[in-house]
């Protein structure tokens, strides 16, 4: 059975714009009004830097809406390995300890569309372990990569490690420390200790004064040797 059902202008002018909002906001949806465009972000080269090691990366994107923003995050897969961080467009990767961990890094633009996502770039790094030079020495310089040992108390061994990082800082940690003290290397100690170096200026660090009790230490040691 077919109801015919009268309407007044009034209640055909109401229908067709309903019926034309309908199609509106359904061009919308299928993104027929879509024209956003997908950012993108550089490959970025995999990395290799030591335990304890700071590297920065620039994250560059590009997207040729040039008024947008974007967020930018990272994840490491393995942060026992390596950390990541953000910083505005500067990516920064910390090694925690030896192996290799993945770093991906994603960005999104403020559009708000189903594009406004951009392919992820992952890339790997490597963290090798510190060269290990043994006691530090005073004289001695080291070089990145390259680290000695020396300790706070007399009684207690060697938990000090001092080490030249890839970027020419120098850092110092102990075992319950879990980040670097990179002050007053050059003057106070943070340690408590007499312990200092200077940089020079290629780069490497020469020890100028180790704790006098750590002194005594190797040569008792050395006479042990010889003996």
């Amino acid at each position: 059975m077919i109801k015919k059902i009268s309407k007044t202008p009034k209640d055909i002018l109401l229908t067709l714009t309903t019926a034309s909002f309908g199609v509106f906001f359904a061009f919308i949806g299928c993104g027929f009004l879509d024209n956003n465009s997908q950012p993108t972000i550089e490959t970025i080269t995999d990395q290799t830097l030591y335990v304890d090691d700071k590297i920065t990366v620039d994250v560059n994107i590009t997207d040729e809406d040039i008024d947008d923003t974007h967020i930018i995050s990272v994840s490491s897969d393995n942060m026992t390995i390596a950390t990541a961080s953000i910083s505005n467009t500067t990516l920064i990767v910390v090694g925690i300890s030896a192996g290799l961990a993945t770093i991906t890094v994603s960005v999104t633009d403020d559009s708000n569309q189903d594009d406004a996502a951009a392919i992820p770039v992952t890339f790997q790094v490597t963290v090798n372990e510190l060269i290990d030079r043994g006691a530090c020495l005073v004289g001695m310089t080291l070089r990145s990569g390259e680290s000695c040992r020396y300790s706070k108390d007399p009684f207690e061994a060697a938990d000090i490690v001092f080490s030249v990082l890839q970027d020419g800082s120098s850092c110092r940690k102990r075992k319950n420390l879990k980040s670097c003290v990179e002050s007053d290397i050059e003057q106070d100690d943070f340690f408590g200790t007499n312990f200092a170096a200077r940089k020079n200026p290629d780069g490497s660090w020469t020890i100028e004064s180790v704790p006098w009790f750590y002194i005594r230490q190797m040569l008792g040691s050395l006479n042990s040797l010889i003996k």
